[in-house]
């Protein structure tokens, strides 16, 4: 298997990623873009740069769908935002 190379749009948000990281933000990071554009891929990518561990973070997404495949391509727990927002509110 090749290795991946980002693409310009994907190498930008996974340094604007790394800076966020560093940075110590409170608000969340955002990978958008429309279907089949590398977000998956390119988040993926930042979070093995970050080396981060499972209770670090939160992966969330619009729709069940995307939180399936995004949980499955990084094999991290991931939900929707909707689902984040009543796990925060127990």
């Amino acid at each position: 298997m090749s290795e991946f190379v980002p693409n310009k749009q994907q190498a930008e948000a996974i340094k604007k990623g790394k800076r966020w990281w560093d940075s110590g933000a409170r608000q969340p990071f955002l990978f958008t873009g429309m279907a089949g554009t590398g977000k998956t891929t390119g988040a993926r990518k930042l979070l093995e740069s970050l080396g981060l561990k499972e209770d670090e973070i939160a992966l969330d997404t619009q729709t069940g769908k995307a939180a399936r495949v995004l949980a499955h391509k990084t094999q991290l727990p991931t939900t929707t935002i909707h689902g984040l927002i009543k796990k925060k509110k127990k």
